[in-house]
């Protein structure tokens, strides 16, 4: 079977996007803190793909994902 990879690059600026869009709604509502949460979660995010190589084995970033998000 052929390998699946991941283009944490791909992942990251999908992300900054998602960011970004929701910065702007943010500016204009500054008291909408669930506008901040939200872009706080995508931050960390954001900055947690930033320390990983351009592209990794599927089977890697599921592992790795399943003990961040806390799933056995």
């Amino acid at each position: 079977m052929g390998e699946l990879t991941i283009d944490y690059q791909k992942v990251r600026n999908t992300l900054k996007t998602k960011r970004n869009l929701l910065f702007a709604d943010f500016l204009e509502n500054p008291s909408n803190t669930r506008l901040a949460l939200e872009i706080r979660l995508l931050d960390d995010q954001i900055a947690n793909l930033a320390s990983k190589p351009a592209t990794t084995e599927l089977e890697n970033s599921l592992n790795s994902n399943s003990v961040v998000q806390g799933v056995p």
